[in-house]
């Protein structure tokens, strides 16, 4: 499986939800999914990388270097498909 569908289920297990769009923030994705009492910034972040580190760590060891603060409004990360990029370029 590539990296996008991939990416795409941890969010979707992150959100308990379902992501629509690949543009869609993923702030907006947490808030949608009824999650508003957590704060996106920085708990729903830092749980979405654990499992993201968890899924790239097999079958292929993919180092998944970035931290919450990557994530907007710190950092430039804003939607799946920055995510997926972000991914992508991680060091294999």
């Amino acid at each position: 499986m590539s990296i996008q569908p991939r990416v795409v289920q941890v969010i979707n297990a992150w959100c308990r939800g379902e992501t629509r769009v690949l543009t869609e923030p993923l702030e907006e994705i947490w808030e949608r999914t009824g999650h508003a009492g957590v704060p996106f910034q920085k708990e729903a972040v830092e749980t979405l990388l654990v499992a993201l580190q968890k899924e790239f760590h097999q079958p292929e060891t993919r180092t998944i270097i970035l931290v919450a603060d990557d994530f907007k409004p710190s950092g430039t990360l804003n939607t799946v498909d920055d995510l997926v990029q972000a991914v992508n370029e991680s060091r294999s």
